[in-house]
């Protein structure tokens, strides 16, 4: 179990960790098998039994965290902007309470007022010939710049996704301990008495 925890802080990115996880819950079956051989056989359900199944429960949940966190970097490619309502309860709210700084990613109106601007300096008629040259130069560079913006948005987009991934990806990591905690107070008491 601790492995699995410890598994949750391997990077995101790549498939490395939904491996692992696959790895960490064959292993774990696989003493459930020998701890199955061991364990006398009763009427009633060993403490013991019940730990381990719930634990191999909460491994396959964190498994399928993983696969739903995997699917979120993918969505960073595939969808350019996180849905308003995910910016607005993961972002803000979720991320306010796990205490996690995001950064607001904002988009800027200035270079909304500067494309108005030029656009009316390029239209006035009477120009020369370096005058207008100058204007096609100009043109030119607005659209790289424009195609510089875009790529700045893109990756803004795609570091909101992110950002959105490893606040849940958190979020299950204490939901995950503390379900393990609980679980293992829970089997101390009984067992205790």
């Amino acid at each position: 179990v601790l492995v699995d925890v410890a598994s949750m802080f391997i990077p995101m990115e790549g498939g490395e960790r939904l491996g692992f996880k696959i790895t960490v819950v064959l292993g774990f079956s696989v003493l459930l098998l020998i701890l199955n051989d061991l364990l006398p056989n009763s009427e009633v359900t060993p403490i013991l039994g019940v730990f381990c199944a719930v634990c191999l429960v909460i491994m396959i949940i964190s498994i399928v965290d993983s696969i739903f966190i995997s699917y979120m970097l993918h969505l960073s490619a595939v969808r350019p902007d996180v849905p308003q309502w995910l910016k607005i309860w993961v972002l803000k709210h979720l991320a306010f309470i796990l205490r996690i700084d995001t950064g607001e990613v904002t988009t800027s109106v200035v270079e909304k007022e500067a494309d108005i601007q030029t656009r009316r300096c390029l239209q006035k008629e009477h120009d020369s010939a370096e005058i207008k040259l100058l204007k096609k130069v100009l043109l030119e560079l607005l659209m790289i710049r424009r195609h510089m913006i875009m790529s700045k948005r893109e990756e803004e987009a795609k570091s909101e996704w992110n950002m959105v991934a490893f606040v849940l990806d958190r979020f299950i990591l204490i939901c995950y301990l503390l379900t393990v905690f609980i679980i293992l107070i829970t089997v101390v008491v009984v067992w205790a008495f």
